[in-house]
Protein backbone atom coordinates (compact mmCIF):
# COMPACT_ATOMS: atom_id res chain seq x y z
CA UNK A 1 0.00 0.00 0.00
CA UNK A 2 1.48 3.66 -1.02
CA UNK A 3 2.49 5.95 1.84
CA UNK A 4 0.18 8.63 1.29
CA UNK A 5 -3.10 6.09 0.99
CA UNK A 6 -1.80 4.53 4.52
CA UNK A 7 -1.28 8.65 5.90
CA UNK A 8 -4.97 8.67 4.37
CA UNK A 9 -6.63 6.08 6.17
CA UNK A 10 -4.45 6.70 9.54
CA UNK A 11 -6.02 10.42 9.63
CA UNK A 12 -9.65 8.69 8.89
CA UNK A 13 -9.48 6.21 11.19
CA UNK A 14 -8.09 8.84 13.70
CA UNK A 15 -10.82 10.89 13.28
CA UNK A 16 -13.49 8.27 13.59
CA UNK A 17 -12.01 6.92 16.35
CA UNK A 18 -12.19 10.80 18.35
CA UNK A 19 -15.46 11.49 16.92
CA UNK A 20 -16.53 7.89 18.72
CA UNK A 21 -14.63 9.12 22.22
CA UNK A 22 -16.60 12.33 21.61
CA UNK A 23 -19.70 11.23 22.52
CA UNK A 24 -19.09 9.35 25.77
CA UNK A 25 -18.02 13.46 26.80
CA UNK A 26 -19.70 15.48 24.52
CA UNK A 27 -22.21 13.64 22.63
CA UNK A 28 -23.24 12.65 19.39
CA UNK A 29 -21.89 15.64 17.27
CA UNK A 30 -18.38 14.32 16.93
CA UNK A 31 -19.41 11.63 15.38
CA UNK A 32 -21.83 13.03 13.12
CA UNK A 33 -19.30 15.50 11.92
CA UNK A 34 -16.31 12.83 11.55
CA UNK A 35 -18.69 11.16 8.92
CA UNK A 36 -19.11 14.30 7.26
CA UNK A 37 -15.40 15.05 7.35
CA UNK A 38 -13.93 11.28 6.29
CA UNK A 39 -16.97 11.40 3.49
CA UNK A 40 -15.62 14.70 2.27
CA UNK A 41 -12.14 13.79 2.66
CA UNK A 42 -12.55 10.14 0.94
CA UNK A 43 -14.65 11.92 -1.81
CA UNK A 44 -11.46 14.65 -2.19
CA UNK A 45 -8.90 11.51 -2.09
CA UNK A 46 -10.75 9.83 -5.16
CA UNK A 47 -11.29 12.99 -7.48
CA UNK A 48 -7.55 14.61 -6.66
CA UNK A 49 -5.92 11.99 -4.68
CA UNK A 50 -3.76 10.81 -8.12
CA UNK A 51 -3.06 14.24 -9.15
CA UNK A 52 -2.56 16.35 -6.02
CA UNK A 53 -1.62 13.78 -3.52
CA UNK A 54 -0.72 16.61 -0.55
CA UNK A 55 -4.36 18.45 -1.09
CA UNK A 56 -6.11 15.40 -0.63
CA UNK A 57 -4.27 14.54 2.63
CA UNK A 58 -4.06 17.97 3.53
CA UNK A 59 -8.26 17.80 3.42
CA UNK A 60 -8.07 14.85 5.59
CA UNK A 61 -6.09 16.45 8.17
CA UNK A 62 -8.71 19.53 8.45
CA UNK A 63 -11.34 17.03 8.89
CA UNK A 64 -9.69 15.10 11.86
CA UNK A 65 -8.39 19.12 13.03
CA UNK A 66 -12.22 19.84 13.12
CA UNK A 67 -13.40 16.88 14.93
CA UNK A 68 -10.70 17.30 17.50
CA UNK A 69 -12.02 20.91 17.55
CA UNK A 70 -15.50 19.19 18.53
CA UNK A 71 -14.36 17.52 21.42
CA UNK A 72 -12.56 19.90 23.32
CA UNK A 73 -10.07 21.92 20.98
CA UNK A 74 -12.53 25.25 19.83
CA UNK A 75 -13.40 25.79 24.00
CA UNK A 76 -9.76 24.93 25.13
CA UNK A 77 -7.40 27.15 23.16
CA UNK A 78 -8.81 30.24 22.10
CA UNK A 79 -6.98 29.72 18.56
CA UNK A 80 -8.26 26.62 17.37
CA UNK A 81 -11.05 27.99 15.88
CA UNK A 82 -8.68 30.53 14.01
CA UNK A 83 -6.59 27.89 12.37
CA UNK A 84 -9.24 25.45 11.18
CA UNK A 85 -10.77 28.56 9.55
CA UNK A 86 -7.20 29.33 7.90
CA UNK A 87 -6.71 25.96 6.93
CA UNK A 88 -10.29 25.73 5.00
CA UNK A 89 -9.95 28.82 3.23
CA UNK A 90 -6.89 27.62 1.94
CA UNK A 91 -8.06 24.29 0.50
CA UNK A 92 -11.21 26.14 -0.65
CA UNK A 93 -9.36 28.49 -2.11
CA UNK A 94 -6.77 26.20 -3.86
CA UNK A 95 -9.79 24.03 -5.47
CA UNK A 96 -11.76 27.00 -6.68
CA UNK A 97 -8.24 28.27 -8.30
CA UNK A 98 -8.10 24.85 -9.85
CA UNK A 99 -11.63 24.82 -10.92
CA UNK A 100 -11.50 28.60 -12.57
CA UNK A 101 -8.54 27.21 -13.89
CA UNK A 102 -9.92 24.55 -15.68
CA UNK A 103 -12.96 26.46 -16.73
CA UNK A 104 -11.35 29.21 -18.12
CA UNK A 105 -8.07 28.60 -19.00
CA UNK A 106 -7.59 32.01 -20.90
CA UNK A 107 -7.86 34.04 -17.82
CA UNK A 108 -5.24 35.55 -16.32
CA UNK A 109 -3.80 34.76 -13.10
CA UNK A 110 -5.20 37.71 -11.35
CA UNK A 111 -9.10 37.29 -12.52
CA UNK A 112 -8.83 33.48 -11.69
CA UNK A 113 -7.22 34.61 -8.16
CA UNK A 114 -9.49 37.21 -7.95
CA UNK A 115 -12.78 34.90 -8.48
CA UNK A 116 -11.25 32.19 -6.05
CA UNK A 117 -11.17 34.41 -3.10
CA UNK A 118 -14.29 35.90 -3.60
CA UNK A 119 -15.78 32.34 -4.30
CA UNK A 120 -13.75 31.96 -1.23
CA UNK A 121 -15.61 34.28 0.85
CA UNK A 122 -19.28 33.14 -0.24
CA UNK A 123 -18.26 29.77 0.88
CA UNK A 124 -17.32 31.12 4.06
CA UNK A 125 -20.71 32.63 4.26
CA UNK A 126 -22.95 30.13 3.12
CA UNK A 127 -20.90 27.89 5.96
CA UNK A 128 -21.91 30.00 8.51
CA UNK A 129 -25.08 30.63 7.55
CA UNK A 130 -25.72 26.66 7.64
CA UNK A 131 -23.83 26.64 11.27
CA UNK A 132 -26.38 28.87 12.46
CA UNK A 133 -29.38 27.02 10.63
CA UNK A 134 -28.08 23.90 12.04
CA UNK A 135 -28.05 25.12 15.66
CA UNK A 136 -31.34 26.86 15.14
CA UNK A 137 -33.17 23.77 13.73
CA UNK A 138 -31.77 21.26 16.47
CA UNK A 139 -32.35 24.03 19.24
CA UNK A 140 -35.84 24.49 17.99
CA UNK A 141 -36.56 20.38 17.92
CA UNK A 142 -35.02 20.00 21.20
CA UNK A 143 -32.32 17.56 19.62
CA UNK A 144 -28.42 17.98 20.90
CA UNK A 145 -26.48 20.40 18.46
CA UNK A 146 -24.48 19.41 15.17
CA UNK A 147 -22.47 22.21 15.20
CA UNK A 148 -21.95 24.91 17.48
CA UNK A 149 -22.24 28.52 16.99
CA UNK A 150 -20.70 30.49 19.73
CA UNK A 151 -22.27 34.13 18.67
CA UNK A 152 -21.80 37.43 16.25
CA UNK A 153 -18.20 37.63 17.13
CA UNK A 154 -17.29 34.07 16.43
CA UNK A 155 -18.80 34.11 12.77
CA UNK A 156 -17.22 37.51 11.95
CA UNK A 157 -14.09 36.07 13.39
CA UNK A 158 -14.45 33.14 11.15
CA UNK A 159 -15.25 34.95 7.70
CA UNK A 160 -11.96 36.52 8.64
CA UNK A 161 -9.32 33.65 9.24
CA UNK A 162 -11.12 32.28 5.77
CA UNK A 163 -9.60 35.06 4.31
CA UNK A 164 -6.69 34.72 6.10
CA UNK A 165 -6.21 31.33 4.72
CA UNK A 166 -7.76 32.83 1.02
CA UNK A 167 -4.54 34.97 1.43
CA UNK A 168 -1.87 32.51 2.38
CA UNK A 169 -2.87 30.20 -0.24
CA UNK A 170 -2.38 33.19 -3.29
CA UNK A 171 0.95 34.46 -1.54
CA UNK A 172 2.56 31.30 -1.19
CA UNK A 173 0.75 29.66 -4.83
CA UNK A 174 -0.18 26.58 -2.88
CA UNK A 175 -2.25 25.63 -6.08
CA UNK A 176 1.23 24.73 -7.40
CA UNK A 177 2.64 22.89 -4.34
CA UNK A 178 -0.81 21.18 -2.71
Amino acid sequence: MQPVLQAHRLLWVGTLAVGVVGVLSTGIAPVINALVGITVAIAVHRVAGATHPPYALAVSGAAALHVVGMVGGYDQLWWYDHLTHTLAGMLVTVALIWTLRAVEPSRSRVAIVGGAVLGTAAVGVVWEVIEIGARWATATLSLPAVLVHYGTDDTVFDLIFNMVGAAVAVVLRAERWL
